[in-house]
Protein backbone atom coordinates (compact mmCIF):
# COMPACT_ATOMS: atom_id res chain seq x y z
CA UNK A 1 0.00 0.00 0.00
CA UNK A 2 1.21 3.47 -0.82
CA UNK A 3 0.86 6.07 1.96
CA UNK A 4 1.18 9.74 1.10
CA UNK A 5 2.77 12.21 3.47
CA UNK A 6 -0.67 13.73 4.06
CA UNK A 7 -2.05 10.33 5.19
CA UNK A 8 0.90 9.71 7.50
CA UNK A 9 0.58 13.24 8.89
CA UNK A 10 -3.11 12.62 9.60
CA UNK A 11 -2.35 9.35 11.41
CA UNK A 12 0.46 10.86 13.48
CA UNK A 13 -1.70 13.84 14.43
CA UNK A 14 -4.57 11.57 15.45
CA UNK A 15 -2.20 9.49 17.58
CA UNK A 16 -0.85 12.62 19.27
CA UNK A 17 -4.33 13.92 20.03
CA UNK A 18 -5.75 10.63 21.33
CA UNK A 19 -3.03 8.26 22.50
CA UNK A 20 0.65 9.16 22.58
CA UNK A 21 3.64 11.01 21.12
CA UNK A 22 4.11 8.83 18.03
CA UNK A 23 7.47 7.68 16.69
CA UNK A 24 7.69 6.89 13.00
CA UNK A 25 10.79 5.16 11.58
CA UNK A 26 11.61 5.50 7.90
CA UNK A 27 14.33 3.83 5.84
CA UNK A 28 15.75 5.88 3.02
CA UNK A 29 19.02 5.51 1.11
CA UNK A 30 20.23 2.78 3.45
CA UNK A 31 19.72 4.83 6.63
CA UNK A 32 17.09 4.78 9.35
CA UNK A 33 15.49 8.04 10.44
CA UNK A 34 12.90 8.65 13.15
CA UNK A 35 10.21 11.31 13.29
CA UNK A 36 8.75 12.02 16.73
CA UNK A 37 5.70 14.24 16.97
CA UNK A 38 5.19 16.33 20.12
CA UNK A 39 2.44 18.88 20.80
CA UNK A 40 4.81 21.85 20.40
CA UNK A 41 7.18 20.56 17.68
CA UNK A 42 8.46 17.51 15.85
CA UNK A 43 11.92 15.98 15.81
CA UNK A 44 13.78 14.30 12.96
CA UNK A 45 16.59 11.97 14.04
CA UNK A 46 19.23 10.19 11.99
CA UNK A 47 19.86 6.85 13.71
CA UNK A 48 23.23 5.21 14.04
CA UNK A 49 26.55 5.82 15.71
CA UNK A 50 26.40 9.50 14.77
CA UNK A 51 22.79 10.01 15.85
CA UNK A 52 21.69 13.60 15.49
CA UNK A 53 18.34 15.32 15.80
CA UNK A 54 16.71 18.37 14.27
CA UNK A 55 13.62 20.13 15.60
CA UNK A 56 10.87 21.63 13.45
CA UNK A 57 7.77 23.64 14.34
CA UNK A 58 5.51 21.27 12.41
CA UNK A 59 5.44 18.19 10.21
CA UNK A 60 4.85 20.46 7.21
CA UNK A 61 8.02 22.42 7.98
CA UNK A 62 9.96 19.16 8.31
CA UNK A 63 8.52 17.86 5.04
CA UNK A 64 9.74 20.91 3.12
CA UNK A 65 13.13 21.39 4.82
CA UNK A 66 16.51 19.93 3.98
CA UNK A 67 17.55 17.50 6.69
CA UNK A 68 20.47 15.11 6.98
CA UNK A 69 22.25 13.72 3.94
CA UNK A 70 20.69 16.39 1.70
CA UNK A 71 17.23 14.83 2.08
CA UNK A 72 14.10 16.89 1.52
CA UNK A 73 11.20 14.58 2.27
CA UNK A 74 8.94 16.41 -0.16
CA UNK A 75 11.32 15.36 -2.97
CA UNK A 76 12.16 11.86 -1.72
CA UNK A 77 8.96 10.58 -0.10
CA UNK A 78 8.33 8.10 -2.93
CA UNK A 79 11.84 6.62 -2.43
CA UNK A 80 11.24 5.52 1.17
CA UNK A 81 11.79 1.76 1.37
CA UNK A 82 10.02 1.05 4.65
CA UNK A 83 8.02 2.79 7.36
CA UNK A 84 7.46 1.45 10.87
CA UNK A 85 5.28 2.86 13.61
CA UNK A 86 4.33 0.58 16.50
CA UNK A 87 1.77 3.19 17.55
CA UNK A 88 -0.26 2.51 14.39
CA UNK A 89 -1.72 -0.42 16.38
CA UNK A 90 -3.92 2.12 18.17
CA UNK A 91 -5.48 3.01 14.80
CA UNK A 92 -5.75 -0.60 13.57
CA UNK A 93 -3.20 0.07 10.84
CA UNK A 94 -0.24 -2.08 9.83
CA UNK A 95 2.78 -1.23 11.97
CA UNK A 96 5.20 -1.91 9.10
CA UNK A 97 4.83 -0.71 5.53
CA UNK A 98 7.43 -1.98 3.02
CA UNK A 99 8.25 -0.57 -0.41
CA UNK A 100 5.97 2.40 -0.25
Amino acid sequence: MNYSFEQIKLYLTELLEKFCEPELSIWLNGHEYVIILYKEYCEFIRCGSDSKGLNFNSLDELYSSEVFDGIILKNTWNKIGKIECADFDYLNLPTEIINM
